[in-house]
């Protein structure tokens, strides 16, 4: 199944043209409460985009709501926040690919990608998060099923192993020096783009996980 998890612009997806819009396709296709008011509209399309393909591949929960605080973009997913510093993503993220570089920065895993992904690279990062999340709720009981909760746990087990066994093979500094639930999100996010450049070991357990989150609830 490697690579079959790859981002492909989401089927049914849509971009938008205007802020307004962004809120509209959203309000119809993933969530009843929306607000991308001052957000860079590339910004909206892609969480849309991404937040449309993970729904719709059964990867997430359901997303209550979207809407920012302070100057993130908030994705409310089962009573649970993750979020996107605007400063970093809404016209910025090629800016700080190039910085990084200049200064041959490998902190964020958009170093391994062209400049043009570095965006697509950030929100994909904070899907991971919703995707282990999912697996968390099952490795906690949520769905009252003890194949789902022995197979979550198992799963959760295998990528701390693989995790503290491989950090040289990481995509990013952060996903090294962060912990394994941040070292997750940054392997997922080049998972789904690019997973060619990633040790096999890292496909395999996200082949795994993916197939996992995909095959219960919602």
């Amino acid at each position: 199944m490697s690579g079959a998890g790859q981002i492909t612009g989401g089927g049914g997806f849509t971009p938008a043209t205007s802020i307004e819009d962004a809120e509209k396709w959203a309000t119809k296709n993933i969530t009843k409460k929306v607000d991308y008011q001052g957000v860079d509209i590339k910004v909206a399309n892609e969480i849309n985009k991404q937040l449309y393909t993970a729904r719709q591949e059964n990867l997430i929960l359901d997303v209550s709501k979207i809407n920012k605080i302070g100057g993130a973009e908030e994705f409310n997913v089962g009573g649970n926040s993750f979020s996107i510093v605007q400063g970093r993503v809404a016209g910025r993220a090629e800016r700080a690919w190039q910085v990084s570089k200049d200064t041959d920065n490998f902190l964020n895993a958009f170093m391994v990608l062209p400049k043009d992904k570095a965006l697509e690279q950030l929100v994909t990062h904070e899907i991971g998060h919703l995707v282990d999340y999912k697996i968390d709720v099952a490795k906690m009981g949520g769905y009252l099923d003890k194949a789902i909760e022995k197979k979550a746990k198992s799963i959760k087990r295998k990528w701390t192993k693989i995790y503290n066994a491989n950090k040289d093979r990481l995509p990013s500094d952060y996903a090294e020096i962060a912990g394994s639930k941040e070292g997750f999100a940054e392997v997922y996010s080049i998972y789904r783009i690019e997973p060619k450049l990633l040790d096999n070991v890292f496909v395999s357990h996200m082949d795994e996980a993916v197939e996992f989150a995909s095959s219960f609830g919602n």
